[in-house]
């Protein structure tokens, strides 16, 4: 799952990044859903995404911090 993240992300045509579409890309279950969230917190610990003002999700890179 880390690396469709990764691959969903790194393509700039992909406009629907919160975690709402995030959630319907990956069809996430209402029991997946905590499991999910700490997936992208660890992905966002280690760096790899990071999250703008809008909560949108983009590879760390794509942000240009």
């Amino acid at each position: 799952m880390k690396e469709l993240i990764i691959n969903y992300l790194s393509d700039l045509k992909n406009k629907n990044r919160d975690i709402h579409d995030l959630i319907e890309k990956f069809h996430i279950k209402s029991n997946e859903f905590t499991s999910f969230m700490k997936l992208l917190n660890s992905l966002e610990e280690e760096k790899l995404i990071a999250r703008n003002q809008k909560n949108e999700y983009y590879l760390l890179n794509q942000l240009h911090y």
